[in-house]
């Protein structure tokens, strides 16, 4: 096996052991279309589930499995002999007049969450559709003379579930690396939380106090005010008295050289008087 399917069958069954609780010893549900292929192509069913499981595995067969085997004829005659060595798994399914049907074996076994914790090995289409909407059963399959462990469907409850983890597990570990944590630029921004231990302290409510006297007094300006409007005005004032001032005009001043001029005419008209 490449090393790049061993890491990605290993990744599967981390996700089905922490989610599902299956630990060891694994229980394998062996059906007749597996153990057919697997006679077929030569393969020893229990050493390849202990090499790919990583640990001890136990196969299981139900009656219902061997007996559909054996109505089959002589062509499944060495796939029911190999079953015939596996551990039996006893049946929850009510008896059926039908006779014995592996397909509804398997499904009724493996129903309500799956609380055997059991892995189903099949090669039935039918019911590996079946399996995959349920979510709750890892499956192994035979694939080019290799058994794998099935990858769960993006439509799968599984899958979903496998995703939410995975998630939750990379969060956690990146927490722990100090990546998620606040940088120090963004330590400024955020609110200091108390470091005490003990009971929350219940913040005091102000009580209802009286409003401060020294708000409560009129401006000056509006008290000046009003005491001018309501003095009464003095006889024998005019509306000139209470009129503004006039301005004064300015006048520019004469420069030197004017006054020189004025000077000399003056004196020359007074000579000509004399």
């Amino acid at each position: 096996m490449k090393a790049g399917k061993n890491k990605r069958i290993k990744r599967t069954l981390d996700f089905y052991r922490q989610l599902y609780d299956l630990t060891e010893p694994y229980r394998v549900l062996v059906d007749g279309s597996f153990a057919f292929a697997a006679l077929k192509h030569r393969i020893h069913i229990k050493d390849h589930l202990a090499v790919l499981l990583g640990g001890t595995t136990h196969a299981y067969v139900t009656n219902c499995i061997i007996n559909e085997l054996r109505d089959m004829g002589d062509e499944m005659s060495g796939a029911s002999l190999a079953l015939k060595r596996y551990q039996r798994l006893n049946c929850t399914h009510p008896p059926s007049d039908k006779g014995p049907n592996s397909r509804r074996c398997i499904t009724s076994a493996v129903s309500d969450g799956n609380p055997q914790k059991l892995f189903v090995a099949t090669q039935d289409q039918t019911l590996i559709t079946w399996l995959r909407k349920s979510g709750d059963v890892p499956i192994l399959k035979l694939n080019n003379n290799v058994v794998f462990l099935e990858h769960p469907g993006k439509s799968s409850k599984a899958y979903k579930e496998m995703v939410v983890h995975l998630f939750l597990l990379h969060t956690s570990h990146q927490v722990e690396k100090g990546k998620l944590l606040p940088k120090e630029w963004e330590k400024a921004y955020l609110p200091v939380l108390s470091t005490s231990t003990g009971t929350p302290t219940k913040r005091k409510r102000k009580k209802n106090q009286n409003p401060n006297p020294l708000s409560c007094l009129k401006s000056k300006k509006k008290a000046s005010q009003s005491v001018e409007a309501a003095k009464p005005p003095v006889a024998g004032s005019s509306r000139e008295e209470t009129a503004a001032p006039k301005r004064k005009r300015r006048r520019k001043a004469k420069s030197e050289a004017t006054l020189q001029h004025t000077d000399t005419a003056a004196i020359s008209s007074t000579e000509t008087t004399e």
